[in-house]
């Protein structure tokens, strides 16, 4: 697309969906160019095309450019929509940032910008990058409080959470309660558990949970069965 030459408020959508290929090519390199060059024309960013910028960012894991993204929008008082947020939050999780990510949780609610569970997904799978499990948890609680849907993405999330931070009995509740919400058990959710309970030696929970898996004809990964076998090992 050629910036430069753009005018009226066709060439602004042409400009705009250049910026949401860059999000679906996952090339946020490209995507951070093209603002920079709408920026220095006299076309005017919209809301969408700063959205598309910083999603290109969060397939990209390139966190300071969402948040530099998040910065520009506010300081050019373009209106900050959920989707733009979530975006930033899905990026400084995927980047490693858990603590940023849950910052912008905290900065969203004072905007009084409503969270959806699209939101607390991403900010669940930061504190697994963290090992945060009580913050996960205490998130997975506040969307059980405001009604919000928990899907798979959420348990499987709060799941990794528990693993990563050596809670193997809580990852194997949230299994059960999963089950119990009529939520489809997956792959990543009993993965998750099992490496838990191999992280702490639980030998016989890892075998069950894997029992479990090939009943419910759920995909077993070689991830999976090495971590009941390492757990099997460690048992004696």
């Amino acid at each position: 697309v050629d910036i430069a030459s753009c005018g009226t408020s066709g060439d602004t959508i042409t400009c705009s969906a250049a910026v949401s290929a860059c999000d679906a090519g996952r090339a946020w390199a490209r995507g951070l160019n093209l603002v920079a060059d709408i920026s220095s024309s006299r076309l005017a960013l919209d809301g969408r095309t700063y959205s598309a910028a910083v999603s290109a960012c969060a397939s990209g894991g390139h966190w300071v450019g969402a948040l530099g993204l998040l910065f520009e929008i506010a300081s050019r008082r373009v209106e900050m929509s959920i989707v733009t947020y979530n975006a930033a939050v899905d990026a400084c999780a995927n980047g490693g940032e858990w603590a940023r990510a849950l910052d912008l949780l905290r900065e969203m609610s004072s905007c009084r910008v409503e969270l959806d569970t699209i939101t607390y997904n991403s900010a669940i799978s930061a504190c697994a990058a963290g090992s945060d499990w009580a913050r996960a948890l205490s998130l997975l609680l506040q969307m059980s409080a405001g009604r919000l849907e928990l899907d798979a993405i959420t348990f499987s999330a709060a799941i990794k959470a528990c693993a990563s931070g050596g809670e193997w009995a809580r990852a194997v509740g949230l299994l059960v309660e999963m089950s119990a919400a009529s939520v489809e058990l997956n792959t990543i959710a009993y993965s998750s558990a099992i490496i838990a309970c191999q992280a702490c030696s639980e030998w016989a929970q890892a075998l069950s949970l894997l029992v479990d898996m090939s009943s419910a004809r759920v995909e077993l990964e070689t991830i999976t069965c090495n971590a009941a076998v390492s757990a099997c090992a460690s048992g004696g």
